[in-house]
């Protein structure tokens, strides 16, 4: 799943989120790697949002 969130990402220009999608499918447990996701892809929703102000 996260190999393919990542080419998702890539394709839309989300490269903080396909850079951690990436490190998540090395590390799919790690906590860190998790949260990173979490936030990148918090971070490019309000992006997205901001844009449509």
């Amino acid at each position: 799943m996260a190999h393919k969130l990542a080419g998702a990402a890539k394709g839309v220009g989300a490269f903080e989120v396909a850079r951690r999608a990436e490190a998540l499918e090395t590390k799919p447990s790690s906590p860190a790697a998790i949260t990173a996701f979490t936030k990148a892809v918090v971070d490019a929703d309000s992006f997205i949002v901001g844009l449509m102000r």
